[in-house]
C-alpha cells in the first residue's frame, strides 16, 4: 500500500498541461477519553479522527472536447496513530464525466443519503448527536459498505438549477441467490440552498442482508429517509432534521424514527461553538421499544485556513429494542486537524 501511495503521488506531481491533478489530505490527531457501560476504560489515548476522519486523496480532471470534463477520484481512510487500520481504500474510487448536463460517476461513491446531512450544525462529525443517536437503531448511514458509500455504483447529478440539485444512484448489491432475486441499492437525493435557507433530503433502499449481514434473508430490504433544514439567523445558524427507516429481516420488521436539533454560532472571528441533541426510537414487533438520546458539543478554533484546534464531547444513552439495560457512552476529545 505504501508503494501504491508513492506511485500515485509521483503521478500527481508529474501531471500534464491538459490535466489538473490535486493531492490532498486531512490529518486529525488528538487526545480522547471514552467510557462505556460494561466496557473497559482505556483512560487517555492518542486517537485519530476525533473531529473529522483522517484521509488521503487524489483528484484528477481532464478537459475533453465539447465542454466535457473527465474526473477521477481516489480517497483513502487513514489512521493517523499508525494502528492496524493504517490505510484503507474504502472511501471513494470513481470515474466521472461532467458537462452542461450535470455529472455521471461510477465506482465507489458516497450515497445521496450520506450527502443529505448539511442541516447538522455539528457537521456530521465525531461529536454529532444525530450521528451518535441514529446509529443506535436498526439502520445507520450504511449504503452497501457500512461507511455511507456504495460500491459498484453509478450516479447522475443534475447541474445547479437556481440553488437546487438532485442525485439518483443505483448499485447492484450482488445478493442474488439460486432461489431469491437481488434487491439492488437505490439512492435519491435533493438539496436546495438560497440565501440563509438550506434544505436537504436523502433516501435509500438496500438489501437487508447487505445492511445486516447474515441477520436477514436474500430479498429482504431496508428503506430509509432523512430530511432536514438549516437557517442562518445572522448571530447563529439553527438546524433541524428527521429520520425514519424500515428494516425487513427474515420476517421481522423493525422501524426507526428520530429527530435532531442543533445550533452553531461564532464566538469570535475565528472560533465557533456548536451544540446538538438527537433522539431515536426503534420499534420491533413483540419487543419493548429501543430508545436512544444523545448530546454533542464542540468548539473549533481556526488557527489558520488549514489548521484548526478543537475540543468536544458526545454522550449517548441507548436502550436497545427488547432489552432493559441502558448503555451510557461518553467521549471527551481535543486535538488538531490539519488540511493539506
Amino acid at each position: 500500500m505504501k508503494k501504491t501511495l508513492v506511485a500515485l503521488a509521483a503521478l500527481a506531481a508529474l501531471g500534464t498541461a491538459s490535466a489538473q491533478v490535486t493531492v490532498y489530505g486531512k490529518v486529525d490527531l488528538g487526545v480522547s477519553s471514552k467510557t462505556t457501560t460494561g466496557g473497559v476504560d482505556q483512560g487517555l489515548e492518542i486517537t485519530s479522527g476525533n473531529y473529522e476522519g483522517s484521509r488521503f486523496g487524489i483528484k484528477a480532471s481532464h478537459d475533453l472536447t465539447g465542454g466535457l470534463k473527465l474526473d477521477g477520484h481516489y480517497q483513502f481512510r487513514v489512521d493517523a496513530t499508525g494502528g492496524s487500520d493504517l490505510i484503507k481504500a474504502n472511501r471513494v474510487a470513481s470515474l466521472g464525466l461532467t458537462g452542461d448536463f450535470g455529472n455521471v460517476s461510477a465506482g465507489l461513491l458516497w450515497t445521496p443519503y450520506d450527502s443529505a446531512w448539511g442541516f447538522d450544525q455539528l457537521e456530521y462529525n465525531g461529536f454529532s448527536a444525530a450521528n451518535a443517536a441514529w446509529y443506535s437503531g436498526a439502520h445507520g448511514d450504511n449504503g452497501t459498505t457500512g461507511w455511507g458509500n456504495a460500491k459498484k455504483a453509478i450516479a447522475y447529478s443534475t447541474p445547479d438549477m437556481s440553488g437546487f440539485n438532485a442525485t439518483v444512484m443505483y448499485a447492484n448489491s450482488g445478493d442474488k441467490t439460486a432461489t431469491a432475486d437481488s434487491v439492488p441499492y437505490l439512492g435519491l437525493g435533493a438539496n436546495y440552498a438560497a440565501g440563509a435557507l438550506s434544505i436537504n433530503f436523502g433516501y435509500e433502499q438496500v438489501a437487508s442482508n447487505v445492511h445486516l449481514g447474515t441477520a436477514a434473508a436474500a430479498g429482504d430490504k431496508t428503506t430509509a429517509m432523512v430530511m432536514g433544514a438549516s437557517y442562518n439567523l445572522g448571530a447563529a445558524t439553527v438546524g433541524v432534521g428527521f429520520q425514519q427507516a424500515t428494516v425487513d429481516a427474515s420476517g421481522v420488521e423493525a422501524k426507526d424514527a428520530g429527530y435532531t436539533m442543533s445550533v452553531s454560532a461564532p464566538i469570535s472571528a475565528s472560533t465557533t461553538l456548536a451544540l446538538g441533541y438527537a433522539s431515536e426510537t426503534t420499534t420491533v414487533p413483540g419487543a419493548s421499544d429501543g430508545e436512544a438520546t444523545a448530546f454533542g458539543a464542540h468548539v473549533i478554533y481556526n488557527w489558520t485556513k488549514q489548521a484548526a484546534v478543537y475540543a468536544g464531547v458526545v454522550q449517548s444513552n441507548v436502550t436497545s429494542a427488547g432489552t432493559v439495560g441502558e448503555v451510557k457512552s461518553t467521549k471527551y476529545a481535543t486535538g488538531l486537524r490539519y488540511n493539506f
